[in-house]
């Protein structure tokens, strides 16, 4: 009995001894496990890392093309003069009565993101002086478009009309006399009126009627019956009621009158005759604001 105990002992311990080892080894195995798992995952994360630098710089390279497409796009959208010039003429037809607009030529400045357009008659009948400019407008070089600039007339003096030094009184009988033949006026036109004589070297002309009339005028030639020669360029009245003609682009030699049809809140088109003198030096503009 006592040998039978023994041996059972021996083989518990052998057992025993099996057990630990076995143990042991899975745990060796699950920790190498899990730093090659640790080791794969930390390769993965550093080539995904890679892979997004390399599409970032890719992209950042993509916009880059793209941004110089597009200035280059606007770049090739950018208005030529020829295009800048046939935009003003259309805006002139839309907006002012030129029935001849061809007759006139346009100089076009580029200004950087707009072009201006002066628009003068090729010919100017002092010819010691430059056309004068007749208009100015502005266009803009992306959209197109186009807005009317004021000019100014400070190149020459202006003679001032001495239907400015009048009184009411004589003012208002000047105009009557001033009256078209065989037409008849409502007195409420010679309120603001003030119609200056026109002499043949006169190209810039001045007057005044009331706020809010309309004026189309013509020149007259001195046969019988005189053959009426229709301005070109239509007034503007301002808010004050001064106007402002240029007479650069006409030979007034062979004219007699300088013809206005006023309209306004009468019964009927209002006609002056003004009468053109032969040329005097010093009115070459004349006006009626001091």
């Amino acid at each position: 009995m006592k040998k039978l105990f023994i041996l059972s002992t021996s083989i518990l311990l052998l057992s025993s001894c099996s057990n630990n080892e076995t143990t042991e080894t899975d745990e060796t195995n699950q920790i190498e496990s899990e730093q090659t798992s640790e080791e794969t995952d930390s390769n993965k994360d550093q080539e995904g890392m890679g892979t997004n630098d390399t599409e970032t710089d890719e992209e950042s390279v993509e916009n880059t093309d793209d941004t110089e497409d597009e200035n280059q796009n606007k770049e090739n959208t950018k208005m030529t003069k020829k295009e800048a010039e046939e935009k003003v003429i259309a805006y002139i037809n839309e907006q002012a009565d030129y029935t001849e607009t061809d007759f006139y030529e346009f100089n076009i400045q580029d200004e950087g993101s707009v072009y201006t357009a002066s628009m003068y008659a090729p010919v100017s009948t002092d010819e010691t002086k430059g056309a004068p400019i007749i208009s100015m407008y502005e266009i803009n070089q992306t959209t197109g478009e186009v807005k009317e600039i004021e000019v100014g007339n400070d190149e020459q003096d202006t003679a001032i009309s001495e239907i400015v030094t009048m009184s009411e009184e004589e003012r208002k009988a000047h105009h009557r006399e001033l009256v078209a033949e065989g037409e008849s006026i409502d007195k409420s036109v010679l309120e603001n009126l003030m119609l200056p004589g026109v002499h043949m070297n006169t190209t810039f002309y001045e007057g005044r009627v009331n706020p809010g009339d309309a004026i189309e005028a013509s020149l007259g030639t001195a046969d019988t019956p005189p053959d009426y020669e229709q301005i070109d360029v239509a007034p503007k009245v301002d808010s004050d009621g001064y106007f402002t003609i240029s007479l650069s682009p006409y030979d007034l030699t062979n004219k007699s009158v300088l013809r206005f049809s006023i309209q306004g809140d009468y019964s009927e088109e209002q006609i002056f005759d003004v009468s053109i003198y032969e040329e005097q030096a010093g009115m070459e503009n004349v006006g009626v604001r001091e």
